[in-house]
């Protein structure tokens, strides 16, 4: 049976590092990102981490680019995210990002303990 793709967006693949956070640019997270669109990525996370529901992906070393994401769905140590934002800046607060889309997935909870980068 063939599978049916409904992405808006063609992903790319690629092999880029990036890093988690809930706004405030302390890590809680590092990942892989595998594949990337306008509209979301794929990402590999490190050990078992589990990615937040929402939080922000930082896409360079100093944190100054980023996007906000939703976590769409998670296989493994792999996620789905959607880009629901983006962040040109160091901080982002979650209080102002945009409100969660009924199709993201509320999964496990985070991982509590923070790495500072």
């Amino acid at each position: 049976m063939k599978r049916i793709i409904r992405r808006r967006d063609i992903r790319k693949r690629v092999h880029l590092s990036g890093w988690m956070d809930l706004g405030d640019r302390v890590c809680i997270g590092l990942c892989r990102i595998k594949d990337i669109s306008d509209g979301g990525a794929r990402l590999r996370l490190d050990k078992d981490d589990t990615a937040p529901v929402r939080f922000v992906l930082r896409l360079t070393k100093d944190g100054s680019v980023g996007r906000i994401c939703e976590r769409m769905w998670s296989k493994g140590n792999e996620v789905g995210v959607k880009f629901v934002g983006r962040v040109n800046g160091r901080f982002a607060e979650l209080a102002s990002f945009p409100p969660l889309s009924p199709a993201a997935d509320p999964g496990p909870a985070p991982l509590a303990s923070p790495v500072y980068v």
